[in-house]
C-alpha cells in the first residue's frame, strides 16, 4: 500500500452561524471528507456544540489521515444537530484541493456558503500536509536521539497484526510502512495520549497469515534499522499476555508473546542505498503429519544464499495466494539418523531442532555476512552489515543443554575440548553425533551418579528439587572449559539452554559466577563459581555485607555462598512482593560489589521479569539498577532498587513527565524497601487487560529512555534467575 504523506485537520470555531432552531440557535457539528473516507461510516466528525452559533471545539477536533493519491480533496459540511428529527445542513466549504505534492499549512477562515450559495458564516481551520518524498536527511538524525521501540508479533488476532509502541509521529509511520503489502495502521490511544500502532496484515483468514506476519515483523525491523536502529541484544526478550481466573483474584499467566526491542543507534543509512543492514529470523518447527522439520528464513535473503546449505534442506518458496513471496522453507526428512548419525538410544531429537537444523543456518549464513543478534521466544534474529555475500561475518556456534541427570553439547566442537570438559567433569563424554561431512558433533557427559544419593529415573521429578546446587556447579565447570578454548557465551536460549560462539579474542581463563537471588525459599543472595574465600572477603569489604554462609558440597571441594536478609514475618498478609524487593536490595549490593571485583553481568538463566541496567558514568558504587513495573492500589508504579546519585529519580521522573518519586517504607520496621515513580493510569478492578499491558510497557519505554539519557544502558529482562558473569 502508498502511504504518500500525512493530512492533519484541526477545526477550531465557528463564526455567524446559521441559527436553524426555534430558539434562534444552532448545535453545530463539522463533517469532514476526505476522497479516500466518503461514507458514512468513515468520515470524520466533531462533537456537537449545545446551542452556539459562534462554537468553539477544544476536544474531538483533530483528525489525521494516510494521503495515498494526489491531488488532495477536502470537503467541509457544518450540520445542526437534533435529537428526534434529522440533522439540519448549515453550509458547506468549497472543496480545498491541494494538487501537488507539496508540504503545506494552512490557518485561515474559510467562507461556508448554503446549498444556494448563500453566504452563512464562517469556520476557523489549520490544515496540514506532510509528504514522504519531502523529508530531509537531518529528519532522521534528529529523531529521537534516546529512543526505544518494541515491536509485538499477534499472529493470532482476527486480523493478523504487528503491534510498534514507541514515541512515532504520523510521518515517521508513513515513511516506514510505505509499498508493504498492509492494511492500515492504526493509533491507539487512552486519554487522548497516543502509545503505539498496530499494523495489520492486507488479508488473513488462511493458514499462511501466520507466516505473513513474520514477514511483517522482519521487514519493519529491517526499515528499522536504515533510519538507525538497532536490534537490542542479551536476554530472553519476552512480555506475558495476563488475565484472570474465574475463581480467583490472581493474576494468572494464559498466553506468551514476543517482543523484539530495538534502540536509536549511530547515524542512520540511506534507505535507498545498497549498504543496508538486512534483518533475518528463523525458526524450525516439526510437521507431525509429513514428519519432517521446517526451517523458515524470512528476511532479505540471497537465492545464492539459499542454494549453498547442505544437501539435506530442500530450500523451496513459500508464496501467497497472489504469488507474493513470503519466506524461504528448507525441508527436512525426518530420516535425520542418517543425516545426523545420531545415537537413538540417548537422543531426543524432538528436543533439539533448533540446536541441529538452526546452527546448518547461522553456520552457512554466517559466510555471507550474516551474525547473530538475540532469540525472542524460538526465533532467532541475525543481522547483515551490507550486501556483500561470500564475506565471512561470524564464527561457528555451539549450544549446550543442561538437564537433571546429564549435559549435552552441540555444534562444532573438536573431539579435543569434548574431553578437556570430561576431565572437569570427571565423567568420559558419550557420543551423539558424529558427521565430519557436516562438522557437526553432539556429547552427551551422565553425571547422575554425582549426586548423594544417585538420581535414578524413577525419582526425576523430585531430583529436580535437590539437584540445584551441584548441576549448577557442574554446568559452570562446562562453561569454565568452553571460555578457556575460546567459545564465548552469548545468550540464555529456550529457558535453560545456552548458546555460545567461537571468539576471535584471546582465550578467557577466569572464572564464571552463578548469581541468585531468593535460591529454595531462601530470603537471601547465593554466589557460585570456582573462587576463593579471599574473592568473598572483597565483596564484602565493598558492599557492607556480613559474613555469608558457605557450603561445601558432599564428595567434592566446590563451595557456595549464601548472603542472609533479615525479612520481618509478614503473617498471612499479601507481602511477597514487598519481600522479595527486600531481598533484590542486597542482591543489587552483591552485583556492584562484583562489578567492582571485575565481573559484568552476561545473560540471564531462567525466566522473565524487571529490567537490569549497567551504568556507563559514574563510579563503580552503582554500577547496576533493577527497573521493574508493579502494580498497586490499582495503579501502575517504576520501582528502582540499586544504589544510584542522589536527585538521579527526580531527573528520570522530570523527563517521563510525571511527579517526583516516592519512597516505599515497610510498616513492619520502616525501613526504605525502594523508590517508585507512580503512572496515573488506573486499572479496573484486578483485571490486568491488554490495553493495561500496553501502558505498562510505554512506561518501560520511556523509563528507559529516561535513564539512556543519564548514562544507563538496558542490558537485559530478568526475574527469578540466576544470572551469569564473565570476568570483564
Amino acid at each position: 500500500m502508498q502511504f504518500l504523506g500525512v493530512l492533519s485537520i484541526t477545526v477550531i470555531e465557528g463564526s455567524g452561524l446559521l441559527a436553524k432552531d426555534r430558539s434562534g440557535t444552532s448545535d453545530p457539528f463539522v463533517k469532514i471528507y476526505y476522497k479516500h473516507i466518503q461514507n458514512a461510516k468513515n468520515k470524520w466528525k466533531t462533537p456537537w456544540i449545545v446551542e452556539n452559533c459562534n462554537p468553539i471545539w477544544k476536544e474531538g477536533n483533530s483528525f489525521t489521515e494516510w494521503i495515498r493519491e494526489t491531488p488532495v480533496e477536502i470537503k467541509v459540511e457544518v450540520w445542526d444537530h437534533n435529537q428526534i428529527m434529522a440533522d439540519e445542513f448549515i453550509g458547506a466549504i468549497d472543496n480545498i484541493v491541494h494538487p501537488d505534492c507539496v508540504d503545506s499549512k494552512t490557518d485561515n477562515w474559510f467562507e461556508l456558503k448554503d446549498r444556494k450559495g448563500s453566504p452563512c458564516g464562517k469556520l476557523h481551520l489549520v490544515v496540514e500536509l506532510r509528504f514522504t518524498g519531502n523529508i530531509k536527511p537531518t529528519y532522521w538524525q534528529e529523531y529521537r536521539e534516546h529512543s526505544f521501540i518494541s515491536l509485538d508479533i499477534l499472529p493470532n488476532e482476527p486480523t493478523p497484526l504487528v503491534e510498534l509502541q514507541g514515541d512515532f509521529d504520523d510521518l515517521f509511520i508513513a515513511k516506514l510502512c510505505n509499498g508493504l503489502n498492509i492494511g492500515l495502521p492504526r493509533k491507539e490511544s487512552q486519554l487522548g495520549k497516543p502509545y503505539f500502532w498496530k499494523i495489520p496484515l492486507a488479508t488473513s483468514g488462511d493458514y499462511k497469515a501466520a507466516e505473513r506476519t513474520y514477514r511483517l515483523m522482519v521487514s519493519l525491523a529491517d526499515r528499522l534499522s536504515m533510519y538507525g536502529y538497532r536490534i537490542l541484544k542479551g536476554g530472553r526478550l519476552f512480555t506475558q499476555h495476563v488475565g484472570t481466573t474465574s475463581h480467583h483474584q490472581h493474576i494468572h499467566v494464559v498466553k506468551q508473546m514476543s517482543i523484539l526491542y530495538m534502540t536509536k543507534c549511530a547515524a542512520p543509512r540511506d534507505p535507498n542505498s545498497p549498504d543496508k543492514i538486512s534483518n533475518v529470523h528463523f525458526r524450525t518447527k516439526f510437521d507431525e503429519y509429513s514428519m519432517r522439520w521446517i526451517v523458515q528464513l524470512f528476511g532479505e535473503v540471497h537465492p545464492m544464499l539459499v542454494k549453498s546449505f547442505p544437501s539435506h534442506f530442500r530450500p523451496q518458496e513459500l508464496l501467497d495466494q497472489d504469488g507474493t513471496f513470503i519466506c524461504w522453507e528448507l525441508n527436512v526428512n525426518m530420516d535425520i539418523k542418517t543425516v545426523f548419525k545420531c545415537n537413538w538410544g540417548d537422543f531426543s531429537f524432538k528436543s533439539h531442532a533448533w540446536e541441529q537444523f538452526g546452527f546448518q543456518v547461522m553456520n552457512t549464513m554466517r559466510n555471507f555476512g550474516f551474525h547473530y543478534v538475540t532469540s525472542v521466544g524460538e526465533r532467532h534474529w541475525l543481522t547483515h552489515d551490507g550486501d556483500k555475500p561470500g564475506e565471512s561475518n561470524g564464527a561457528p556456534f555451539l549450544i549446550m543443554n543442561p538437564y537433571v541427570y546429564n549435559v549435552e553439547i552441540q555444534g562444532q566442537i573438536t573431539p579435543e575440548e569434548s574431553l578437556n570438559i570430561g576431565k572437569a567433569l570427571g565423567k568420559d563424554p558419550t557420543v551423539l553425533i558424529d558427521n565430519p561431512s557436516l562438522n557437526f558433533y553432539g556429547y552427551k557427559y551422565s553425571l547422575t551418579e554425582m549426586f548423594n544419593p544417585p538420581i535414578t529415573a524413577e525419582v526425576g521429578i523430585l531430583a529436580t528439587s535437590r539437584m540445584g546446587n551441584q548441576s549448577q556447579r557442574n554446568i559452570l565447570k562446562v562453561v569454565d572449559i568452553l571460555s578457556t578454548s575460546g567459545w564465548e557465551l552469548l545468550t540464555e536460549v529456550n529457558l535453560l539452554d545456552l548458546l555460545f560462539q567461537k571468539s576471535n579474542s584471546p582465550s578467557q581463563t577466569l572464572p564464571n559466577l552463578m548469581v541468585e537471588m531468593s535460591p529454595e525459599s531462601f530470603n537471601g543472595v547465593e554466589v557460585q563459581g570456582n573462587i576463593d574465600d579471599q574473592i568473598i572477603t572483597d565483596l564484602m569489604s565493598c558492599t557492607g555485607l556480613a559474613q555469608p554462609e558457605k557450603t561445601t558440597l558432599k564428595d567434592s571441594k566446590d563451595s557456595y555462598w549464601r548472603f542472609k536478609v533479615e525479612v520481618p514475618n509478614y503473617g498471612l498478609s499479601n507481602s511477597e512482593h514487598k519481600r522479595e524487593v527486600r531481598i533484590q536490595q542486597d542482591f543489587a549490593k552483591v552485583l556492584n560489589g562484583l562489578s567492582t571485583l571485575g565481573w559484568s553481568v552476561k545473560t540471564t538463566y531462567g525466566r522473565e521479569g524487571p529490567l537490569l541496567l549497567q551504568g556507563v558514568s559514574g563510579g563503580p558504587s552503582f554500577r547496576y539498577l533493577f527497573v521493574s513495573p508493579a502494580k498497586l492500589e490499582g495503579k501502575v508504579a517504576m520501582e528502582f532498587v540499586g544504589n544510584f546519585p542522589e536527585g538521579m529519580l527526580e531527573l528520570v521522573a522530570s523527563q517521563m513527565g510525571l511527579s517526583p518519586p516516592e519512597k516505599w517504607v515497610d510498616d513492619k520496621d520502616n525501613a526504605l524497601i525502594c523508590w517508585r515513580i507512580v503512572i496515573p493510569w488506573v486499572f479496573e478492578g484486578m483485571n490486568v487487560l491488554r490495553s493495561e499491558l500496553r501502558k505498562i510497557e510505554d512506561s518501560k519505554l520511556k523509563c528507559m529512555e529516561a535513564l539512556a539519557k543519564l548514562g544507563w544502558n538496558y542490558l537485559l529482562h530478568w526475574k527469578d534467575s540466576e544470572i551469569f558473569w564473565t570476568k570483564s
